[in-house]
């Protein structure tokens, strides 16, 4: 190798998520320290990780797979009640999610949301998860 490199991390965010980048390291015979492509692509669609989670029998916050309208998470949130987290599927970094509170703006967050995420990240793909207020975790 012309730089002699065996191995990549790429640190956390931007390339760690990126599955083709994953893929080409795999190609070139170059370690990528990190998941194999298809698990970042499966955990990259929120929803897709909700589902998987909960087959593995791994607790998850009561919430909804995919979301196509804003008059179906109106119909949601009138039956599973508020606070909820409006939430794009795809991407991360705080974009494409809202707090929604009242009944009276869960359509206009999920316009706003969806919009966001199709823009930030190319899908407007949403979902909606009961608001754990004052929440702490650890994320591995």
């Amino acid at each position: 190798m012309k730089n002699r490199v065996d191995a990549i991390h790429p640190g956390y965010g931007f390339l760690s998520e990126n599955a083709e980048f994953a893929a080409k390291c795999q190609l070139n015979d170059i370690i990528f320290v990190g998941p194999r492509p298809e698990t970042i692509t499966m955990m990259g669609d929120k929803t897709a990780a909700r589902q998987v989670a909960n087959e593995c029998g791994v607790p998850i916050i009561p919430g909804t797979s995919s979301i196509k309208t804003k008059e179906d998470a109106l119909k949601w949130c009138t039956e599973n009640g508020l606070p909820v987290m409006m939430k794009a599927a795809m991407g991360g970094g705080g974009r494409g999610m809202r707090v929604v509170r009242e009944l009276d703006d869960v359509m206009e967050a999920f316009e706003r949301c969806s919009s966001e995420a199709k823009t930030a990240f190319g899908d407007g793909k949403m979902f909606i998860e009961k608001l754990v207020e004052k929440p702490r975790h650890i994320e591995v």
